[in-house]
């Protein structure tokens, strides 16, 4: 019997997960998630506390995904440049994540409640501190090795590559993975190149 309820359960969370990826929070209702699994909203109600509850789930749900896929495989690499190269290995494997193959740009859209807002810019906001520090310590690396003694705004450095990731992994799941592939070591040569 905990079997199934687990199963419903993350079936729920996922279908969730892609509901909110796609249309973000405001954009999904409680009936909606009910019917793409087949349960009523009071079966629903009963695995989950409500809406809220499962958009946070989904959220740290998000937050695995990056830190599988970028955080931790740069947190392992040996240099600044394979930290680098390996940000863009994360971005690529993210973009290709059946996961995420409805998209996760309805991620990016803030809610219009106030205590949902403020948990998904908690959350959010730690996700991207832990990303931009790594990409801070990397880009500090990679001038240090190239002799420069002073490193150049690293906080614009670093947002630039987060942003570049977002314009990448927002659109680009329109495009076939070859395509996707090329995109991303294209941008990963480029930026290698200049540093």
């Amino acid at each position: 019997m905990k079997s199934n309820q687990k199963q419903t359960r993350d079936t729920v969370r996922d279908a969730a997960f892609r509901l909110f990826g796609r249309h973000g929070y405001d954009g999904v209702s409680i009936d909606t998630i009910a019917r793409a699994v087949g349960l009523s909203k009071g079966a629903l109600y009963w695995h989950f506390d409500g809406k809220e509850a499962l958009f946070r789930e989904c959220l740290e749900g998000l937050e695995s995904l990056f830190d599988e896929h970028i955080i931790a495989p740069m947190q392992a690499a040996a240099t600044p440049r394979e930290q680098l190269d390996t940000f863009f290995r994360g971005v690529s494997a993210l973009a290709e994540d059946e996961r995420i193959a409805d998209g996760i740009a309805g991620y990016w859209q803030e809610p219009y409640n106030s205590a949902v807002n403020r948990v998904f810019r908690e959350q959010l906001g730690r996700q991207e501190d832990k990303l931009r520090q790594l990409l801070q310590q990397c880009l500090a690396g990679l001038a240090r090795e190239r002799g420069e003694r002073s490193v150049a705004d690293l906080e614009t450095r670093s947002e630039t590559l987060m942003t570049l990731m977002e314009a990448v992994l927002l659109p680009l799941r329109r495009r076939n993975p070859a395509a996707r592939g090329a995109i991303i070591g294209e941008l990963r040569d480029t930026v290698l190149k200049a540093y």
